[in-house]
């Protein structure tokens, strides 16, 4: 009992954030504890401006966000694919949440069909795309454009500007699935998607939440059940990555994720501002039982259903 009390300890001793111009070394890994649901919510820089009533302060936040100057600086691998920069810090994020999985299939690799929502101004499709290198498709929405800079409807980038929670936007990214695939079936659904800041805790997380579950629906009707060992923690694919505000429907919400997917892990991205409740769950093995044949109206009740398939829901906090 001594030794697995040191081990636990072992584990749970925090770990220095890592430059992210020294990108990403063995140890530099996310933090998978939620944050306490207490803390602000992060907002954008005309919310900021709007709450505090003047934008120094988010202009100092940037000045000193050392991700904010390497985003600007430089792309993360240098290839005729990769960007001279990122337009967004996000992009990290996602470099980061790729990194911190390890199991034995990678999160994103050539050849890929990728569904990104909550896409703009286009940070997370950089950042995919380069690991893609061409070789795959990127289907993008947001309700904003994406930056000038990146190429949309080239081939293996696509972009859909709409509201992804009405059935008609959802209907035209489907048709581009389609078309680029010739099925309606995905490799990965991402969700960076998040609604305006409010300052009410309760109505920001149930933002969050239908947010999430709206990203749930469309995933469980493009992605196909995972045919790895149902009893590996290591074998399944990445399949679903959402983002989540913490909040009394944390957990809730895991136990729903946990009973469609094998693995289910909550990743808190060192590049995720240190006042903010975000975080993701990065969910692999989609359940057999779990596909749906359409999108489905969000379950908002918060309850845990029962697994899909006849296997235990693996749920892990740590990496």
């Amino acid at each position: 009992m001594q030794a697995s009390a040191r081990a636990l300890t072992r584990r749970l001793r925090p770990v220095a954030a890592p430059s992210p111009f020294t990108w990403l070394s063995p140890s530099a890994r996310a933090s998978s504890t939620p944050r306490s649901a207490s803390r602000d919510l992060t907002t954008s820089p005309a919310l900021y401006k709007a709450k505090s009533g003047s934008s120094s302060q988010w202009l100092d936040r940037q000045r000193n966000d050392p991700y904010v100057r390497a985003r600007a600086a430089h792309g993360l691998i240098e290839t005729a694919n990769a960007p001279s920069s990122y337009v967004s810090r996000a992009a990290f994020k996602l470099i980061e949440l790729k990194e911190a999985w390890t199991g034995d299939v990678r999160m994103l690799r050539p050849g890929m069909t990728v569904v990104d929502l909550g896409a703009a101004p286009g940070g997370w499709i950089q950042a995919a795309d380069q690991v893609l290198n061409g070789k795959g498709t990127i289907i993008g929405c947001d309700l904003l454009p994406l930056h000038t800079s990146i190429p949309k409807d080239d081939g293996s980038i696509r972009f859909v500007q709409g509201d992804f929670t009405t059935s008609a936007v959802q209907e035209r990214v489907r048709r581009i699935v389609e078309e680029e695939t010739g099925q309606d079936k995905v490799d990965l659904v991402v969700s960076d998607m998040m609604g305006n800041a409010t300052g009410n805790m309760l109505r920001d997380s149930t933002i969050s939440l239908e947010l999430c579950e709206t990203a749930l629906s469309f995933a469980r009707a493009h992605l196909a059940p995972s045919t790895a060992d149902p009893t590996s923690r290591v074998a399944h694919p990445v399949q679903f990555v959402v983002k989540h505000f913490t909040s009394a429907a944390t957990a809730p919400l895991r136990k729903r994720l946990a009973s469609l997917f094998y693995v289910v892990k909550w990743i808190k991205p060192h590049s995720s501002r240190k006042g903010s409740r975000e975080g993701f769950f990065v969910c692999a093995g989609l359940r057999p039982g779990a596909r749906s044949s359409h999108p489905v109206d969000p379950d908002r009740s918060g309850s845990a259903a029962a697994p899909a398939a006849g296997h235990p829901a693996t749920e892990d906090l740590f990496f």
